[in-house]
């Protein structure tokens, strides 16, 4: 060791007056026993260094003064003088990338000092250096010198696993869930997402799986293994882990709403509210789970419920941001003006929610026609998060006004500083003139838009859509199949371009593959069930067409779905459920143009 230190030090000692005083720099950070005096020496002295040159084309000129008297230099130990060299030399070795010297360095001090925070230190600059044996070394020292810390164990633990030392380390694993207090699920999972990155997710299962057999009650790792097995869509076995911790602890705050996200992820979007129904009954008390009951609600688009499920939890905690912010946007899409106003307004009061608060009110003065209030709440949202949004609600309401010019002006004149913020507004500008049916200005911005990104799958997905308006069946079909390229998981694509080859083509067995394709995507789009629905009857398949579109009413009441709905029953014979499905319809959307016009065509 010491005569591999003497050979780096060569180029340790040509080191620039800057290197060496920004180590002892980080010296004066780091050692706490030299006394005060001696570092006030040390630091004269590299002023002194940082100095000469400068002085040195002047020294001539330069009028007498009084010489310069240091203070004495103190009476280290030799103890203390080892052990600054060898943090010294340590810290510059680091700056330099001479990892080896220097965690040997720093493993030199910890050891003659008895310290663990140096091995520490040594331990994390081996690993940096991909030097697993001193690592290793450095990391059995720490642990020797702090023999019940987990941070030790979890970095010997970790070392050993990147060297396929599997076995032992999972005794050092099982040591650090033994000696951490509260943190050991988020350790673990720190470990095993380094070994899923490093050799895939069936290694870091492996692993875990050890674990549980060494350690099957431990709850912690089991939600782990629970985790794990999720993210690998191995989801009835999840659900089989979950359901062992839950009957030896029936109300882990991880685990019951860890079941209704895998019921979630598995389609099971009924099973999983009456889940979390089920926990927030038995439980009333645990706000938690009333937090993610109300949640799924409003993304299961079941609004009222969502509301009053969170104006339960605000009875708690009246004022919380995490609450006040979903009942704003809720009573906003209840209609519930006047509550969504004190709801944002009390939002305002919030540093971090203030801005989201103002866009919001602008949407809520915007949706109550109060255009001149919407347009002032909008023009002061700052942050980024709703800057663009805002930017185009005020296009919109100026255009609505009757100030077309000026909203595209106003579009043209927003400050961007990137691509996709180009990209945005040239996407909403092209949607303001089709707004407005000025179709080929909209398509020459849209052209625009994919000439400066052109494998941008949105922009080639609303261009398609644009085409569609314009019966450019061509441009649609080239679009779409551009988007299906470059993203092969995209539901919409497949179904836009299915939907519209059944519309206004006669391929529809094609149109019924790419429909069906979208639906293996997202089964429970009732956008894309309307579309299986409509393909169907295009193939005189009528009642199969029923019953799907029957299902697509049932998730989302929508007017397209009623009115296609109402057609097919009135073609196959059932003229009575056609006008019984119509005039529901009718009730709820009595505004809808589509809806109008299907009526109108067989109800003149």
């Amino acid at each position: 060791m010491l005569i591999k230190q003497s050979i780096n030090l060569l180029s340790i000692r040509k080191l620039n007056s800057i290197d060496y005083c920004f180590g002892v720099l980080v010296v004066m950070k780091m050692y706490k026993n030299v006394k005060v005096l001696g570092l006030a020496f040390l630091m004269v002295g590299c002023a002194n260094q940082l100095t000469l040159q400068g002085v040195a084309a002047r020294q001539n000129d330069a009028p007498e003064t009084t010489a310069l008297v240091l203070p004495p230099m103190p009476n280290f130990s030799s103890t203390q003088e080892e052990t600054m060299y060898d943090i010294l030399v340590g810290e510059v070795a680091r700056q330099r990338g001479e990892y080896n010297l220097s965690a040997q360095s720093y493993l030199d001090v910890a050891e003659k000092n008895k310290d663990p925070d140096y091995a520490a230190r040594a331990t994390q600059i081996a690993l940096l250096a991909r030097e697993y044996e001193m690592a290793v070394q450095a990391a059995n020292v720490w642990l020797k010198l702090s023999p019940n810390n987990p941070d030790a164990y979890q970095a010997l633990g970790t070392i050993l696993l990147q060297q396929e030392r599997t076995d032992e380390a999972l005794g050092y694993l099982e040591a650090m869930f033994d000696n951490a207090q509260g943190n050991q699920q988020h350790r673990l999972e720190m470990i095993l997402a380094m070994v899923e990155q490093r050799k895939g997710r069936e290694s870091a299962l492996a692993l875990i799986e050890k674990l549980v057999e060494r350690r099957p009650t431990n709850t912690q790792i089991l939600l782990s293994y629970a985790n794990l097995l999720m993210t690998g869509d191995k989801f009835d076995k999840a659900l089989q882990v979950l359901n062992q911790i839950l009957q030896t602890d029936p109300t882990n705050e991880q685990a019951i709403p860890l079941y209704a996200h895998i019921l979630q992820r598995q389609n099971r979007q009924k099973e999983a509210l009456d889940w979390m129904e089920k926990a927030v009954t038995t439980y009333p008390d645990r706000t938690d789970f009333g937090y993610v009951y109300a949640r799924m609600l409003a993304s299961a688009e079941q609004y009222e419920k969502a509301f009053d499920a969170f104006k339960r939890i605000q009875t708690t905690f009246p004022r919380s941001e995490d609450i006040l912010f979903p009942l704003g946007v809720l009573a906003l899409q209840l209609n519930k003006i006047d509550e969504a106003r004190q709801y944002f307004t009390d939002l305002l009061k919030s540093e971090e929610q203030a801005d989201v608060a103002r866009f919001y009110l602008g949407q809520l003065e915007e949706k109550a026609k109060n255009l001149d209030a919407a347009l002032q709440w909008y023009k002061k949202v700052e942050k980024e998060d709703n800057f663009l949004s805002a930017q185009a609600h005020i296009a919109l309401i100026l255009a609505d006004q009757g100030n077309f010019d000026a909203a595209i002006a106003h579009l043209h004149n927003v400050p961007t500083d990137h691509e996709e913020d180009s990209l945005q507004l040239l996407r909403f500008e092209a949607e303001l003139y089709a707004e407005k049916e000025r179709y080929k200005e909209a398509m020459t911005v849209y052209n625009q838009a994919v000439t400066l990104a052109p494998n941008n799958t949105e922009t080639l997905y609303m261009r398609g859509m644009l085409a569609i308006k314009m019966n450019d069946l061509v441009q649609m079909e080239k679009d779409f199949r551009r988007v299906i390229e470059l993203d092969p998981n995209n539901a919409h694509a497949y179904n836009s371009l299915g939907y519209t080859l059944a519309d206004h083509t006669t391929r529809y067995a094609e149109a019924y593959e790419l429909v069906n394709k979208a639906l293996s995507l997202s089964p429970d789009s009732h956008y894309i069930l309307d579309s299986q629905g409509w393909v169907l009857y295009r193939l005189g398949r009528y009642e199969e067409a029923i019953t799907v579109l029957r299902k697509a009413k049932q998730t989302k009441d929508d007017p397209e779905i009623a009115a296609h709905l109402g057609e097919v029953l009135w073609v196959s014979g059932d003229k009575e459920g056609a006008k019984i499905v119509w005039e529901q319809a009718t009730k709820t959307f009595p505004d809808d143009k589509l809806l109008k016009d299907v009526i109108k065509r067989f109800l003149p």
